[in-house]
């Protein structure tokens, strides 16, 4: 069972302007990790993406987050470290590497129009593809949409279809998504094509680096 410790006092600490974040670790078992966010607790996996920064494990064992490119990865502890926004005017990251679970699949957080889900890399799916459940907690559209059938890694179903102003996952981002409401019993959402076109993928030593593709 995975431990966690309460936010340590004072763990929220901004950077001036409100542009930054505090981290700290709040507990740990095998490759789980509790992040204690701005006060907030998270469970994440080792090498898995949540709002822009991936936890890593060093050769020593210890925990370290990485918040971006250019930047040097910081320790994690139960005193909070800031994590500080991009300056203004800086893009964002182009990059994301996903490791690989003990089930092979790739897991990173996001959002869509701008609510936290859980998600799964899946090259199989033509669309994304968007549990019935979680599709009424994000406010999609229940009524309307043609029904189409719909392919995945794990077979066919039908669904209904919808679009979606905006999704992410970690940094990355894609506009007007093509998706695909299915009643199937899954905890989280599957990046299907529709948003995977977008980027370009490549995998290696049991991981998933999508960076913004070339323009053509």
């Amino acid at each position: 069972m995975l431990s966690a410790q309460p936010a340590p006092s004072g763990a929220r600490v901004l950077s001036s302007g409100g542009d930054g974040a505090s981290v700290a670790l709040g507990g740990s078992m095998g490759e789980q990790v509790v992040l204690i966010i701005d006060g907030r607790t998270r469970v994440v996996r080792v090498g898995e993406a949540v709002d822009g920064m991936v936890v890593r494990r060093a050769p020593g064992g210890a925990l370290l987050l990485e918040t971006g490119p250019g930047r040097a990865p910081q320790r994690l502890g139960s005193t909070p470290v800031r994590v500080g926004s991009p300056a203004r005017g800086m893009p964002m990251p182009e990059r994301l590497v996903l490791q690989a679970g003990g089930d092979r699949l790739y897991r990173g957080e996001g959002e869509i129009n701008g609510r936290a889900i859980s998600g799964v890399v899946d090259t199989g799916a033509s669309v994304m593809v968007v549990p019935a459940a979680q599709a009424r907690r994000l406010g999609l559209p229940e009524q309307g949409g043609r029904e189409v059938d719909v392919q995945t890694a794990a077979g066919r179903s039908v669904g209904r279809r919808v679009r979606i102003d905006r999704v992410r996952l970690g940094p990355l981002e894609a506009r007007d998504v093509d998706a695909v409401v299915i009643d199937v019993d899954l905890p989280y959402v599957l990046y299907g094509n529709s948003f995977l076109q977008d980027f370009h993928l490549q995998w290696g030593q049991g991981r998933l680096t999508l960076s913004v593709a070339p323009p053509p």
